[in-house]
Parts: structure tokens; C-alpha cells; sequence
């Protein structure tokens, strides 16, 4: 017998405790489940089928009004083409009424119309009314009656369809099915029966014949009624019978004997006056009257039938949730307790090993008064017996050794021969932070990690270099870094020894943290390091600004855009306008962002002018056309006063373009119902005509009596400024007082970035207000503006160690503008072995590189005068100085890098559409199958960017990361490649190097996608070579000696311009 159960021994004694439970859990509640789960689906199934059946009674009801007032009208039709024309009146009321029918038909339809599958089939509906009212009045009485039959037989279609697909038809009980055949079959046949019955009979009691044909008519029409009449009672008294609540024939059996007494009654009239009689006396109006009175108890109790079903089914579908719920409920209840005792069980059990464990590590401690007491009554209690009797000769036998290391003043730690731990005393605990039991059998360097020595002194515990400094009788101390528990390195003083037990080899440390002694070093080292840090923020704050702030804005505006074009097509004209105002208010919010951005780059000196030539009038066009929505939403007016031959201007066209609609911005807002006046003239200043306050570039503007000026002035007639308030104009984030701010809004950077672009050109700005009356802003502004002058430095050469024209094999040339990159440079590299030449800037550096001819150059990107890509370019065109390798140290010039690394075009978000298709379709193939590769982070801005260019015919392949992309390009070739360059993982930069190293024969253009904008000069910058790039601030010490002594010992040939 036992025998049996081996494997499940075998398996136990394999587990611990929790995987025990947890086993024996799971074969206990996964068939639980797996059976709960069928019958919570299956009564789910069954809620669905009766819910089903209730929305067809819903559409039903429907379709019963109309198929009432279908059955009337044609009765009216009937006797206004017999010559009743007193009917008029009583025909628009009956069309109002089914026109209403079809209204509420269209909304159950819309409802329900997907579900049941009736949409087709209600179009088709719909259709034959509109042919029926446009022909029933224009045809005899025959044609007409035979439309009204179609539209008829089109309602019984449809009711037919919904039967079908709400599952009344297959209803499973007794008494629902027969209530569902009286309202879907029986009692409209019932009533379609009296509606032809009530047409030939109205006939014929008019004519007052009757014809042996319109009496065989009359005979079969009665008899199919009276049979209706018996099966419809019989139906229903199945249901009657069958119904367990007993509850439908209290409801039903009044209408239902109303519905036959009536009918028989009309029938007997039927044979009596009409069919049987010798002589027809009965008036059209009692025969009318009749038959309305039968098809109203029809239609009655049809009524109190859909009422019933409903309510069965109600009560079938809470009588399925009731029971789910019970069963659900129980289970649950069942499983809580057994789950309770199952806790408990395994509860009892781990408490012992608990004890027997904290039992022992109290006895390795000392206390070996302690000991394992359980009130178990089970075999555990002969296992905790046998434990107290081991621990307590183990605990004596270490008592005598821990004493001595629990005494000791300095840290003391014993380890073998491979440097793992077997002890340490109370010394070492504090020093460490670690308890003795979470140190003992980890390696030693967990306190003391070997790479904090330096490499000269080689690996700090190394067995055979201290059995040799020991027989050369080397002292065996070491200064060196302890690790404490927390994370935090300190420094400590290590002296070594080595003792032999038997034939095993241990090492005995004793150690003394001197914190104190390099707290001073330290504090120094850290106080430079955040004086570098704190500069390195400052400079990538624009850069990361931009992207971050613009990359949201970029989803925000695209979807706006596209949903306001798809709705356009589909005819949703409605939400165009809500679109509209999500897209204006991110233009603005994107507009207020570029000001902040742009105040920061003018104050970090980042500001560049971008000179072209370009004609002034189709400006001012373009200014005045993307203003007319802020002019004329305060109703103000706008008169352009510009002459079309006012010519050329050479400048930065965006600052222009930026500066005047700021201005007429500010004017529309504190205008209202007024006129606003923009002016564009050319004329030639007088001497002293105008005072240029030029602080940014002040060489840039030089007066001359015959230089030509470009005059834009923009003039209001709204509230007008006060002297003082004129004085804080210009100040940033800054209106004309408080008040103001808070009636109109906005940030007040708006005149004070055009005052600081003016001033870059060389021009300026004048303002002229009164109270009341408006206000005149004149921007002057030379016709052609200069390029800026930077003063030449003076070649001040300082050679550093001795270096001079000699041999360059060894010599580093390192070019930065900051004095203490420079000295970490000199530092770095002169340790290492190699010569070092600094230069505080381009120039300097382009004279040493002639005379010098170093090994290798690190150059800076961003510096004042002539700045690294200048610097890298004259290298470049030298023939004799372009095959020295060059590493350019760069922070956030990140559009630099992209096309440095070979970025074949650039966008800036916000993307606009028009303009990424533009770009795209530069690199379109004309073959099928021609994919573009979309390389971005940003889930909204992908998906925006792939409906876009899906929209247009190209096939989109993604990629969240720059990894993922090299995959994208390994398995299928891009046609271009759509590039953000700040992605986790692999970011754009990484992407562009790997993808021209694994793929050089492949030439995919790319366009870099981010925040930031490119000018078309500092596109000819970025055309030079550059061998490698490194991000100031995101490289370590030994990757930039790497890069240098690697280019010096291979003497690397300059990569291909542009890569």
C-alpha cells in the first residue's frame, strides 16, 4: 500500500511548506473554478437569449403602431377613391401618424438595429411608404389596394425578421412560446385578415350587391378568421396551462374573450347581412364600425400579450441572475472558510519552524539560555528536542572565540583563502552597517569593492602578491574604500595578515574607518562636480524644454486636424467647430511656449539670425491673412497700407514675420469694435533721426544718412496707455498693470521678444499712446541687416609641459572654452601618459593644430566667436591638417548631432501635415509595397503620424526605439526613414551611427523629427566629418581616454563629410 504513495512522498519531500499548500490549493480550486466558470457562462448565455427576445418586443411595439395606422389609412384611402372626398382632413392626420411611426421606429431601429440585424430590411421599409405616398392617391381603387398590400406585407417581413433574430422564435418555454406566436404571427395575420375583410365588405355594403366572386371572398376571409380566432385562443390557453407563476391568465383571459366575442360577433354580422342575405341592408358605417371594433380588441389584446411576454421574460432572466448569484455566493463562502482553515493549518506549522529558527540564530549569538519550547503534540516536538541538544554544544564551542572579536576596538574580519567572509566583530558591524549573519559567506568585496583601488596598486586582495610582499617583508597595509550597508562609500585604513588551520588558509583584516582624514577632499571634489553639473543643466534646459513641452502639443494639434477633416467627409459638420477651438487653443499654447523659448535663448546668447532676402509685400500678405481671425473676433477692422513695389528686404524673414503679428496680436486684443492700422513704407533715415538701443549686437547696427530703412507701423483706436505704464512695456512677463493682465490675459512677452529681435537686427521699436485714444507702435528696421561682428580675439598661446613643433605622436590638442573642462582635460590626459596643448578658443586652437600637428583634437561644439563646427570645417578644408582625428564634445546641439550622423532632412514639432507630406514626397518610390519606417517613443505622436501618411498612400512601418528600428531596416528596406531623436532604449543618435555602420551600402534618406528648429546655415555647418561624438556631460573618464589613445595607437582616418 505504501507503495503507492512513494511518488507523492517523493514530491512533498521535494517542496517546501508554501509550495506544498499552494499545490494542494490549486488541484482544489482550479476544477472549483473551471466548473463555476461553465455555469456562470452558461446562466450568462441564457440572460443574453431572454434579453434578446425583450429587445424584439421593444422593436415590436413599434412596428404595431405603425402596422395600426397602416391598416386605418388604408380604409380611408379606400373609401376617399370610392368618392368620400370629406376625408381629406382624416388622410393628413393618418400620414402625420405613420410618419411619427417610422420617427420612433428609426430610433428603436438605431437602438436595436445592429442587434437584430433589421437595418436592410427597415430601409427597405422605409422606401415602399415614400412610393406608397407619392402613388396612392393618383391610382384606382385596385392599384392602390395593391400597394397598401406590398407596404403590408413589407410590415409582416420585417416583424418576421425580428422574430427570427431576437430568438422569439426559439424561445424554450411553453407559455413565453405561444405569448411570442400571438404577437408574431397569430394576431397580426388576425388583423391583416380583418383589414381585407373590412375593405370588400365596406365594398359591397356600398354597391349594395354582391357579386358571386366577392362572395366567395367573403366566405374564405371569415373562415380564415374564425380559424385564427380558434388557434390564437388555443395558443394562448397552452400558455395559460404551462405558466408556472400562474400569473398570465388573471392578465390575459379578459382581453382574449373581449378579442373572440368580438370577432364572432363580426363574423356572425359577416354571414348574417352579407353572405347569406337575400337582401344586403347593412350601412357601410355599422359594417365599418364593426370591423374597427374587431381590429381594436386585435390590437388590445396584442397589446396585453407583449406586456406578459416581457414580464416572463424579466422574471426568467432575475430568476438566472438570482440563481448565479446563490450559487456564486456559496461557493465563495465555502472557499473563504476553507481557505480560513487552510491558513491556520499552515500557520501552525511554519510558527514551529519559526520558533525552531529564531531558536538557533539566538543560540550562534550566545544566549544560550534560550531554548525551543512548542506546545505541539505532534512530531515536531521530538525534532525541537534533538535541535536544543546540538545548538547548545555548538553555541559553547563558539562562546571563547567571539569574545575576543566582540572586545576588539578596530574592525576585525577573517576570510579564506577565497576572499569570502567567515566573521566580523561588533567594530566591523558598526563600521559596515551590516549584522554579522548578513556578511558572513559573502565575498569581501561587498565591504571593500577591489575596483576602488587605482591600477597601479592592482587587485586589493590578490592571495599570490600578498604571500610575496610577505616573504619580501612589505608591510601589509592598504588605504583603501569601504562600502557601507546603505550604499555610501567611506575610506578606511586595512591592515592584512595570514594564518594557517590545518591545511586551510585564512586572512585576518583589522580595519579603521578615516572618514574624517578625506572629508576635505571629498567636500572638494563634490563642490566642482556641482558647479559642472549646475552648467550642464543650464545648457540642456532649452533643449529639453523644447522637446518636452512641444512633443504633447505636437498629438494635441495633429488629431485636432485630422478629426476636423474626417468629420468634414463624413458630413459631421457639428463638432468641426469644437475641433477648431482645440486646435486654435494648442496653436496658442504652443505660440506662448515658443515665446518663453525664445526670450531663453536671447538671454543665453543662443539666438542666431538666419539673413535672407526675400520681398516684403507677400509678407505682409501672409501676416495680415493669419490675423484676420484675432481682428475680427473683437469686430475690429484691419486697413493694410502697403505699397507692392515697397521691394527687397535682406534679414531674418521669421523674426520679421514674428514681430509685426505680434504687434497686430496686441493691438486686436485691446481693441474692440475699433479700427487697427497696419503701415509698410521704405525711406532713407536722416542723422540722429533714430536712437537704436542695440545691447545684444551692438556693432550690428552702424547709422548712415543714405542707408534705407523698412518702417512697419501698427496703430489702434483702442484703450490707450498711461506714461507709466509705457515704462514697464518692455519688461518681461510684464503688461501695462495687473488689471490689465486679468481682463485680457496673456504672458507680456510679446513686445519684449520683438524689441530684443529688432535689436538683433539693428533696429527698433517706438511707441506713442494716450489714454482713450490707442496706440502707435513703428518698428524700424534696416533694409539690409548686417551679419553680427564678434570681436577678433588676441592669440594669446600659452604652451603647457614643455610642448612646442615637435613630434605630435604622443600630443593631444583639447579646445573649450571653459577653463575647467580644460584643467580635467590636461588632468585626465597627462596621467595617462599622453603630451596635452589647451586652447581657450577656435582660433587659438586652428594656429596650434598648423604648428603642432597633434595626434588628435577634442574640440567643443558650443563657443563663442568661432564656435566647434566653424573649427571642424577649416580642419576639414586643410589639406594638411584633415586627416587628424577629431572628437567633438557637444551638450545639446542635438539637431547637430542628427545630421551630423547623417539625418538627410528635419521637421520641428508640432508636426504640420502639409509640411511632413512635402518632405516624404521627396524620397517616394514609384514601386507597390514602398514602406516609410516611423522611428518615435510617443505612442499619440506615431499613431497621429501613421494616419497621416496612410491617408496618403504610403505603408507605414513602426518602431518605438531606435533597436527595434535596425530590426525594422534587417527585415525589410525602408524608403525613408522618419527619425525622433530623444527615445529610450536606443535613442536617435545611436540609431543613425549603427545604421551606417551595419548598412553602408544602403542609402535611406532620413528625417529627424523633434522639437527643435533648423536653419538652412546651420545645415552648411553640419557638412563637415566628424569621427566621434560624445555628449559633454554623459561620458566617464575612461570612455574619452579610450576614444583618444584609440585614435592615437590606430591613427583613424577621418570619417566621410556628414556621417
Amino acid at each position: 500500500m505504501k507503495r503507492v504513495f512513494n511518488p507523492a512522498v517523493a514530491l512533498m519531500n521535494r517542496l517546501k511548506y508554501p509550495q506544498k499548500f499552494l499545490l494542494i490549493s490549486l488541484l482544489f480550486i482550479l476544477p472549483l473554478a473551471l466548473v463555476m466558470f461553465q455555469f456562470i457562462l452558461q446562466i450568462n448565455s441564457r440572460i443574453d437569449f431572454a434579453q434578446k427576445e425583450i429587445y424584439g418586443n421593444a422593436y415590436l411595439r413599434s412596428m404595431r403602431q405603425l402596422l395600426e395606422h397602416t391598416l386605418q389609412r388604408r380604409l380611408l384611402i379606400h373609401e376617399y377613391l370610392g368618392g368620400n372626398t370629406a376625408l381629406e382632413v382624416d388622410l393628413q392626420k393618418s400620414q402625420a401618424q405613420i410618419d411619427a411611426d417610422f420617427e420612433a421606429l428609426e430610433a428603436v431601429n438605431r437602438k436595436f438595429g445592429q442587434t437584430l440585424q433589421t437595418t436592410t430590411k427597415f430601409r427597405v421599409l422605409q422606401a415602399s411608404w415614400q412610393n406608397l405616398r407619392i402613388n396612392e392617391l393618383g391610382q384606382d381603387k385596385q392599384v392602390s389596394d395593391d400597394l397598401y398590400a406590398k407596404f403590408i406585407a413589407d410590415i409582416r417581413a420585417l416583424i418576421s425578421l425580428v422574430g427570427d433574430t431576437s430568438n422569439l422564435i426559439l424561445d424554450p418555454d411553453l407559455d413565453s412560446y405561444y405569448l411570442m406566436d400571438a404577437i408574431l404571427l397569430k394576431l397580426p395575420e388576425n388583423q391583416d385578415l380583418l383589414a381585407e375583410t373590412g375593405l370588400l365588405g365596406q365594398q359591397v355594403a356600398q354597391q349594395q350587391n354582391l357579386t358571386p366572386d366577392e362572395k366567395a371572398q367573403l366566405i374564405v376571409l371569415g373562415g380564415l378568421v374564425q380559424s385564427n380566432v380558434n388557434t390564437t385562443r388555443n395558443g394562448l390557453g397552452v400558455a395559460f396551462q404551462n405558466n408556472p407563476a400562474q400569473n398570465l391568465e388573471p392578465t390575459l383571459i379578459g382581453p382574449l374573450q373581449q378579442f373572440v366575442t368580438i370577432n364572432e360577433v363580426f363574423l356572425e354580422t359577416l354571414n348574417r347581412d352579407i353572405v347569406n342575405s337575400q337582401q344586403l341592408k347593412i350601412t357601410p358605417e355599422v359594417y365599418t364600425t364593426l370591423n374597427s371594433t374587431a381590429l381594436e380588441a386585435s390590437f388590445k389584446l396584442w397589446d396585453q400579450t407583449v406586456v406578459a411576454l416581457d414580464g416572463l421574460l424579466q422574471a426568467r432572466i432575475d430568476g438566472f441572475t438570482r440563481s448565479k448569484y446563490l450559487v456564486s455566493g456559496v461557493t465563495v463562502l465555502g472557499l473563504v472558510l476553507v481557505a480560513y482553515l487552510w491558513v491556520g493549518f499552515y500557520l501552525a506549522v511554519m510558527r514551529t519552524v519559526s520558533n525552531l529558527d529564531e531558536v538557533s540564530k539566538r543560540m550562534v549569538n550566545g544566549e544560550m539560555t534560550r531554548m525551543v519550547t512548542l506546545e505541539n503534540r505532534d512530531e515536531l516536538g521530538q525534532v525541537a528536542t534533538s535541535f536544543n541538544q546540538i545548538a547548545s554544544a555548538l553555541v559553547l564551542a563558539s562562546t571563547q572565540r567571539q569574545a575576543v572579536l566582540d572586545n576588539a576596538a578596530d574592525g576585525i574580519i577573517t576570510t579564506d583563502e577565497q576572499f569570502i567572509i567567515e566573521s566580523l566583530n561588533p567594530a566591523a558591524e558598526q563600521i559596515f552597517g551590516y549584522q554579522a549573519a548578513e556578511a558572513i559567506g559573502q565575498p569581501i568585496t561587498m565591504l571593500i569593492p577591489e575596483a576602488s583601488q587605482s591600477r597601479q596598486e592592482g587587485q586589493l586582495f590578490d592571495k599570490n602578491r600578498w604571500l610575496e610582499q610577505k616573504d619580501a617583508g612589505i608591510a601589509q597595509e592598504i588605504e583603501g574604500v569601504g562600502r557601507h550597508k546603505n550604499g555610501k562609500y567611506f575610506p578606511l585604513e586595512l591592515s592584512l595578515s595570514q594564518m594557517r588551520l590545518g591545511e586551510q588558509q585564512h586572512f585576518i583584516g583589522i580595519l579603521r574607518d578615516i572618514t574624517e582624514r578625506k572629508r576635505a577632499a571629498e567636500e572638494l571634489a563634490l563642490a566642482r562636480d556641482q558647479a559642472l553639473e549646475a552648467n550642464r543643466a543650464k545648457s540642456v534646459f532649452l533643449a529639453n524644454m523644447s522637446h518636452e513641452l512641444r512633443t504633447p502639443l505636437n498629438a494635441i494639434i495633429g488629431y485636432s486636424e485630422m478629426l476636423q477633416e474626417e468629420l468634414e467627409d463624413l458630413g459631421q459638420d457639428e463638432f468641426v467647430p469644437d475641433l477648431q477651438k482645440i486646435n486654435s487653443a494648442g496653436k496658442h499654447l504652443l505660440a506662448l511656449i515658443s515665446d518663453i523659448l525664445d526670450l531663453s535663448k536671447i538671454e543665453a546668447g543662443r539666438m542666431d539670425l538666419f539673413l535672407e532676402s526675400f520681398a516684403v509685400a507677400p509678407v505682409i500678405k501672409d501676416v495680415v491673412t493669419t490675423i484676420q481671425p484675432l481682428i475680427q473676433k473683437n469686430n475690429n477692422t484691419l486697413e493694410v497700407h502697403c505699397a507692392e513695389d515697397v521691394g527687397l528686404m535682406h534679414a531674418d524673414l521669421t523674426k520679421v514675420r514674428q514681430i509685426i503679428f505680434n504687434l497686430l496680436s496686441n493691438a486686436s486684443k485691446f481693441t474692440e469694435r475699433g479700427t487697427i492700422t497696419l503701415m509698410v513704407e521704405r525711406r532713407k533715415a536722416q542723422s540722429g533721426a533714430i536712437k537704436v538701443e542695440n545691447e545684444l549686437h551692438p556693432s550690428a547696427f552702424s547709422p548712415h544718412p543714405s542707408q534705407e530703412w523698412l518702417i512697419f507701423g501698427v496703430s489702434d483706436t483702442g484703450i490707450g496707455m498711461t506714461s507709466e505704464q509705457m515704462e514697464n512695456l518692455f519688461q518681461e512677463f510684464t503688461q501695462a498693470d495687473a488689471s490689465t493682465t486679468r481682463k485680457y490675459g496673456g504672458t507680456g512677452l510679446g513686445l519684449t521678444i520683438s524689441r530684443r529681435f529688432c535689436h538683433m537686427m539693428g533696429g527698433e521699436i517706438e511707441v506713442e499712446s494716450e489714454p482713450g485714444h490707442g496706440s502707435t507702435f513703428t518698428v524700424w528696421l534696416p533694409a539690409q541687416v548686417l551679419e553680427p561682428k564678434v570681436d577678433e580675439p588676441k592669440l594669446e598661446i600659452e604652451y603647457i609641459g614643455g610642448v612646442g613643433p615637435v613630434d605630435g605622436s604622443d600630443l593631444v590638442l583639447v579646445i573649450d572654452d571653459d577653463p575647467v573642462v580644460r584643467d580635467l582635460m590636461q588632468r585626465f590626459l597627462v596621467k595617462e601618459g599622453f603630451r596635452v596643448q589647451l586652447a581657450a578658443n577656435g582660433e587659438i586652437g586652428l594656429h596650434l593644430a598648423k604648428e603642432l600637428r597633434p595626434a588628435a583634437i577634442t574640440l567643443d561644439v558650443m563657443m563663442p566667436g568661432m564656435d566647434g563646427w566653424a573649427v571642424l570645417t577649416a580642419l576639414k578644408a586643410d589639406p594638411d591638417l584633415a586627416d587628424i582625428p577629431v572628437v567633438m564634445l557637444t551638450m545639446v546641439d542635438e539637431k547637430n548631432l542628427g545630421y551630423a550622423l547623417g539625418a538627410s532632412d528635419y521637421l520641428t514639432k508640432p508636426i504640420e501635415r502639409n509640411r511632413l507630406l512635402t518632405v516624404l514626397n521627396k524620397y517616394r518610390c514609384h514601386q507597390p509595397e514602398c514602406p516609410v519606417l516611423l522611428v518615435e517613443d510617443d505612442p499619440l505622436t506615431r499613431e497621429m503620424m501613421r494616419r497621416i501618411l496612410e491617408k496618403e498612400g504610403w505603408q507605414v512601418v513602426e518602431a518605438g526605439n531606435g533597436r527595434v528600428a535596425l530590426e525594422k531596416v534587417a527585415e525589410c528596406r525602408p524608403e525613408v526613414i522618419l527619425l525622433d531623436l530623444m527615445m529610450p532604449e536606443m535613442d536617435g543618435f545611436q540609431f543613425l551611427a549603427q545604421l551606417r555602420q551595419e548598412f553602408q551600402g544602403l542609402n535611406i534618406p532620413v528625417v529627424v523629427v523633434t522639437a527643435m528648429n533648423l536653419s538652412e546655415l546651420e545645415r552648411q555647418q553640419l557638412n563637415g566629418s566628424v569621427t566621434q561624438i560624445l555628449q559633454k556631460g554623459a561620458y566617464s573618464r575612461e570612455e574619452l581616454l579610450k576614444q583618444v589613445r584609440d585614435l592615437v595607437a590606430t591613427s583613424i582616418q577621418p570619417a566621410s563629410g556628414g556621417k
